[in-house]
């Protein structure tokens, strides 16, 4: 076996001698949406019943350096990148208000980042200390001083490099639609300005700076499936769907604003295993998956000359590496720092609170056991009639076995607090179709059955409703529990914010709590599997 792998060695070796020679290779290493996932955790998404262990910060670190160590000693280099959403979904990452997680990446040697939009989610002075503690460059064309009119001081707009002879230009972008995200006191003071702008600026203005290469890091998502997406463009280019720079993804960035090379996309957790190179502008855009238990990697190889692209590759035959630990071991400094931070941001976290008989999963569907779950203990936890939270809310599945503290804290991770409002039952069937409307994600329910057609017009998609089992009455009065995230029109929820104050009640309780409260009353739980929403479309 050793002579083997040292057979491919050698020949890989070799092959990247005889490009080096030829060409100028630079090789990318890329990240987005850590969220705080920095350790090294199971992998339940591979086998939910014996999940290996995987990835980690020390890892990732082991990985760039094993890179470094077998490239060619000329004509190379190498950047390492993160496309945003560092720290908030963890406990270490909301340790000592999130500056553990640019700590740690500055032990691995990032280059360049973005900014995304939870990075926000704690408070509007966090993106100025995640960016002032980080010893990468923080990029970020599209963040605006509202009392200044000018780019926040701690990011720049773009920023040129030199390696090989070459000029990288590198700029960011952080989606515009943060503040429909976020709680309006951890934007305040802050303008997120029109995406496809920002994107020509510094195209136009990183080429008049002579930079021979345009890097985007767009904090806006790749669609998860790429054929639908250039679909959408299509439909864009056609005058058939409109959209505005307020609301592009990365896909429609780089197609509608021309002259970008490359772009490393994150906001949407969903990897490409092998590039998308727009079939028009032929900008290459790469994506990994959120946390830390792959990375992406990239090769390219320029002309000497021109320093044009000639070809890129997946070096391991696959944009995606999986970062098992036995195959890359991790890093003793990083994986040091990790775990005294871990160990006190962690303590008291893993006493068992509950038992899962089942697995509760999330989906792309709308219903789903976890959403279920949570729903199910907002209703017990305020007496309310119908409990609905975003899709987006809930970040990670529960397992068959036992549910510790921080099993519950990956689900629920926001500081999200119940309030109750007497709402009408007319009232309650507009906001239920504006959950099933494009201006939402999705969302969670119960104490309600829906029968919809997802064909029919939006704000008309409901057939029928039930309310604990009764059919809905547009002039009853109900109890409706949501979270203050929602009320204050987040997701979408704008009509939230026409319910009067009279009508509202503040619990003050946590979601998180409210999960906790369930639990410690019924010890263990079994997977809900009922459907809350029920497609009536396409019945013949």
């Amino acid at each position: 076996m050793r002579r083997f792998l040292f057979a491919i060695f050698l020949i890989f070796s070799l092959v990247c001698s005889a490009f080096a020679g030829k060409y100028d290779i630079v090789d990318f290493i890329y990240t987005n949406d850590i969220h705080g996932h920095i350790t090294v955790e199971e992998a339940r998404f591979m086998n939910p019943d014996f999940p290996p262990k995987v990835g980690g910060l020390a890892s990732v670190k082991t990985f760039i350096d094993r890179v470094r160590a077998r490239a060619p000693k000329e004509d190379y280099t190498l950047f390492v990148l993160d496309a945003g959403d560092i720290f908030q979904g963890t406990l270490i990452g909301l340790y000592e208000r999130g500056t553990v997680i640019p700590r740690a990446m500055n032990l691995v040697g990032y280059d360049y980042w973005t900014l995304g939009n939870h990075d926000f989610d704690y408070g509007a002075d966090i993106p100025e200390s995640l960016a002032t503690i980080m010893n990468a460059t923080c990029v970020c064309a599209n963040l605006v001083d509202s009392t200044t009119g000018k780019l926040v001081p701690y990011v720049k707009p773009w920023d040129i490099t030199e390696r090989l002879g070459i000029r990288f230009g590198f700029f960011g972008i952080v989606t515009s639609r943060t503040p429909r995200m976020s709680f309006p006191v951890n934007v305040k003071g802050f303008v997120f300005t029109d995406m496809v702008d920002a994107t020509k600026n510094c195209v136009k203005e990183l080429r008049e700076n002579g930079a021979d290469v345009v890097i985007g890091l767009f904090h806006t998502g790749m669609p998860y499936n790429p054929d639908e997406g250039w679909e959408e463009v299509q439909k864009i280019e056609s005058g058939e769907y409109a959209t505005s720079g307020m609301d592009m993804n990365t896909m429609e960035l780089i197609h509608f604003v021309p002259g970008v090379d490359i772009a490393f996309s994150g906001h949407i957790h969903k990897g490409y295993h092998t590039p998308w190179e727009d079939p028009v502008t032929h900008t290459v855009a790469v994506q990994n998956y959120s946390g830390t238990a792959s990375v992406g990697y990239i090769r390219f190889y320029f002309d000497k000359k021109t320093h044009k692209i000639v070809k890129y590759e997946c070096p391991e035959g696959d944009c995606i590496v999986t970062l098992f630990p036995e195959e890359f071991p991790p890093d003793s400094i990083v994986s040091a720092f990790v775990k005294e931070k871990q160990s006190l941001a962690e303590a008291g976290m893993h006493d068992t609170v509950g038992v899962a008989l089942g697995d509760f999963h999330k989906s792309k569907d709308l219903n789903t056991t976890i959403g279920n779950l949570v729903t199910t203990a907002m209703l017990e936890a305020t007496g309310a009639d119908v409990a609905m939270v975003n899709k987006g809310g809930i970040r990670d599945d529960i397992y068959k076995g036992s549910i510790t503290r921080n099993d519950v804290f990956r689900v629920l991770p926001f500081d999200n607090r119940l309030i109750v409002c007497s709402i009408t039952g007319k009232k309650l069937k507009q906001i239920i179709e504006v959950g099933l409307s494009s201006f939402s994600h999705g969302v969670c329910l119960s104490g309600a059955v829906v029968w919809y057609d997802p064909d029919r017009e939006e704000f008309d998609r409901i057939i029928r409703m039930e309310i604990n089992g009764e059919p809905l009455r547009e002039d009853n009065i109900y109890k409706f529990v949501t979270i203050d995230y929602l009320m204050q029109g987040n997701s979408g929820m704008k009509i939230l914010t026409t319910i009067p104050h009279k009508n509202q009640f503040f619990q003050g309780m946590l979601m998180r709590d409210a999960m906790y409260h369930y639990l410690e009353v019924h010890k263990e739980i079994t997977p809900d599997e009922s459907k809350r929403f029920i497609n009536m479309g396409n019945q013949e």
